[in-house]
């Protein structure tokens, strides 16, 4: 599937090359863009925080098997969450995900630009129709805490890996049902 991946200025270009040379099969980069959006679209200054999904709304319509994946280093939230890594509408090739509460304590580059990788392959699972799994070194399994997505791999495991197969094979038609993570 063709991933159109939507960058904002707060997202390090450094983070967005290395997702773009890494993300593993089915899904193909193939379109890379700036993405602008109003500053007061979804932020709560008391929280000091955007609304995930206000932001979600503000991504264009995916094109014909496309999946669009907006990418953000703001902080993210949802109403009844103190923070969310991401945000996908399941089954509608929509995404987002923010990079900057992945960044680890010692600083170091590589470890973040691998949680970056791993929680675009998350999201752009919801994306397509995908649910939580419960195997945690698959990319599909939830996590609360960095530290969690480290046991992940930016891979889906042979159970989601069918699962994802069927769903692109039936052009990945979802109810519309958020998740986030």
């Amino acid at each position: 599937m063709k991933v159109r991946v939507l960058h904002h200025e707060s997202l390090p270009p450094a983070t967005l090359g290395q997702l773009l040379s890494r993300l593993p099969a089915p899904f193909q980069i193939h379109r890379k863009e700036p993405w602008q959006f109003p500053d007061h679209v979804g932020f709560d200054p008391y929280r000091q925080q955007s609304n995930a999904l206000e932001l979600l709304r503000t991504l264009p319509t995916p094109g014909q098997g496309e999946a669009v994946l907006g990418l953000v280093g703001i902080d993210l939230y949802l109403p009844s969450l103190t923070f969310v890594f991401g945000l996908s509408l399941l089954g509608q090739r929509q995404g987002l995900l923010s990079s900057l509460r992945l960044r680890p304590d010692n600083g170091d580059a590589l470890l973040w630009q691998r949680r970056v990788l791993v929680e675009a392959v998350h999201e752009l699972g919801h994306a397509v129709g995908l649910v939580h799994c419960p195997l945690a070194s698959c990319a599909m399994h939830q996590s609360f805490h960095p530290e969690a997505v480290d046991l992940k791999e930016p891979a889906y495991c042979p159970a989601c890996l069918s699962q994802l197969s069927a769903l692109l094979g039936s052009q990945g038609q979802g109810a519309g049902k958020l998740n986030r993570n």
